[in-house]
């Protein structure tokens, strides 16, 4: 999807600020297929600006490479102020870094796997936070899932700041940075949009909803009449959820008493019961 992702991101933060696309590449088990091995993500880098921070990270020459490039080079730091320093050093065995990462892939055997579906390793993380920041500087993680980066920023001497709608997300942050021995402070007080006015009552989407979800519950995706299902808040009001059409879902009468104001992953779990 990330032909279509970059179109997005464009439209979104201007191709100015387009800088590169970094291609992960790892090695996993697989299957006969008609069509070459997926061995690969891709990673999008945009700045907010052309003075943006970065970091230039290095790697080995290949063979080749080391006996024709020796001796004294010039390298440019960035300073947390922002200023620049310039020194010679002995980079003879290292290139610049190129935009494509070898870096492996979590197996189901790996000892940093905690089964979140979208888990990243720590090396990929680590490496994308240090060609961007510098200790002391504040990483935020509007998705930050399983906490992978929280726990990268932390180990980096990086200030961070993680958010994510799941419980069970927030559940794995608390876990792996009490594992570091931290202080976390989780802020609940979830700040309500301000720039939609006057919504209308969440039924009038009932229809508009039928359509997208084709008549199934979101719950236990039965079939259903559309005056069996009901208009239901993926993230409840008291925890800070609106009635804007994204947060709303139909689920059937059944789904929707067993879900109550928690999270869909109570209530899928109590489904496989």
């Amino acid at each position: 999807m990330s032909h279509y992702l970059k179109l997005v991101l464009d439209a979104v933060f201007g191709r100015q600020a387009f800088r590169n696309e970094i291609v992960w590449s790892y090695q996993r088990w697989t299957g006969a297929t008609k069509y070459f091995q997926r061995m690969h993500d891709n990673i999008l880098f945009f700045a907010k600006s052309q003075d943006n921070r970065f970091n230039i990270l290095r790697e080995p020459h290949s063979p080749k490479g080391q006996k024709r490039h020796k001796g004294l080079n010039r390298s440019t730091t960035v300073l947390s102020d922002g200023s620049l320093s310039q020194a010679y050093v002995d980079d003879s065995g290292t290139k610049a870094m190129r935009d494509v990462w070898e870096i492996s892939y979590l197996n189901a055997n790996a000892a940093e796997r905690l089964g979140y579906p979208t888990q990243k390793p720590l090396a990929l993380l680590e490496r994308i936070i240090v060609a961007s920041s510098n200790e002391g500087d504040t990483v935020l993680d509007p998705f930050c899932g399983c906490a992978t980066t929280c726990v990268a920023a932390d180990a980096l001497e990086r200030h961070w700041v993680g958010i994510d709608i799941s419980p069970k997300a927030a559940q794995l942050v608390r876990q792996r940075i009490d594992d570091l021995t931290r202080t976390i402070i989780q802020r609940t007080d979830i700040p309500l949009r301000t720039d939609l006015g006057k919504l209308p009552p969440p039924r009038t989407h009932a229809k508009a909803l039928y359509g997208e979800q084709g008549g199934y519950c979101a719950g236990c995706r039965d079939h259903f009449e559309a005056r069996h299902l009901e208009v239901d808040h993926i993230v409840a009001r008291k925890n800070g959820g609106q009635d804007t059409l994204d947060n709303l879902q139909l689920l059937c009468g059944n789904c929707n008493r067993i879900k109550g104001d928690r999270g869909m992953e109570y209530l899928q779990t109590k489904l496989q019961l």
